[in-house]
């Protein structure tokens, strides 16, 4: 008897990006992640908010010129090359979408970055690159649609002795509301989302990985606005979208639009670890 995984296959999450990467760069932006926003009064553009979540993990990564950093699931590569960039650093990309990383890869070349910035296919619980290759893993919403605990290991392992990873995930907040349970469960399938662990429960699950965390920071308060004016943007742009994708996006828009403009109740972390053997 054939047992069927909890988890979405690389097949699955690769064919989804086929359309949710269009889509987010039609009514979003090429950064493919939420956006960060200081508070209620705060208008900066989707652009500028996403680059600020760009620009923290950055900050934590706290790389140099010449180090080497691992992007897991690189999207269209806009952060890698904002990273490489404001660091120097090195950085290699990984998606499982071979769209994104054609034009990740054109990115890098049209910003004279292809020198120290690649991008190619590879699925990130099994990484063909060697153990202790990078000096830094960074993760930018992509281990939602992992088996973290796969996944936090095969990292541990390409990282350095003290390498320092940076990711960003959702949690659950607790209890969750019953009138959101079937919305989130919809929005699991759809999105090719693995279900999210409690706050509490992420120290433990990076120990148990190899990793020490060192931080552990709830931005919530600043990414919630993210998906109320996701849906503002999917109401602005409907006959762009039709014209597109017909009804290819509807499930999708669907999981990210929520009753009265409120979002669903989850929390978004980065967190930094280091590490530890």
């Amino acid at each position: 008897m054939t047992v069927q995984s909890p988890y979405p296959s690389p097949e699955q999450v690769a064919t989804y990006y086929d359309t949710f990467a269009p889509l987010m760069q039609l009514v979003w932006d090429d950064n493919l992640h939420f956006g960060y926003w200081a508070d209620d009064q705060d208008d900066s553009s989707v652009e500028r908010a996403t680059d600020r979540l760009t620009d923290l993990l950055i900050e934590k990564v706290g790389v140099a010129p010449g180090q080497r950093v691992i992007d897991i699931g690189c999207g269209v590569g806009k952060p890698a090359l904002r990273l490489a960039s404001a660091t120097g650093a090195e950085v290699m990309g990984v998606s499982l979408n071979p769209a994104e990383v054609s034009q990740a890869n054109d990115r890098a070349k049209a910003q004279g970055l292809d020198d120290r910035v690649h991008f190619e296919c590879a699925d990130a619980v099994d990484l063909p690159f060697p153990a202790q290759s990078f000096d830094a893993v960074w993760a930018l919403e992509s281990i939602v649609h992992m088996d973290r605990v796969s996944v936090l290991k095969e990292m541990a392992r390409v990282l350095k002795p003290a390498g320092r990873l940076v990711l960003t995930d959702m949690f659950h907040f607790a209890p969750v509301p019953a009138e959101y349970l079937a919305m989130m469960n919809a929005a699991l399938a759809v999105q090719q989302l693995t279900p999210l662990l409690l706050r509490d429960e992420y120290p433990g699950v990076m120990l148990d990985a190899g990793l020490e965390v060192v931080e552990l920071i709830d931005i919530s308060d600043h990414t919630k606005y993210t998906l109320p004016r996701m849906g503002q943007a999917f109401g602005r742009e409907q006959e762009k979208i039709k014209a597109r994708f017909g009804s290819r996006a509807d499930a999708i828009i669907g999981t990210l639009t929520f009753p009265d403009g409120q979002p669903p109740p989850f929390g978004y972390l980065v967190m930094v670890a280091d590490r530890s053997r």
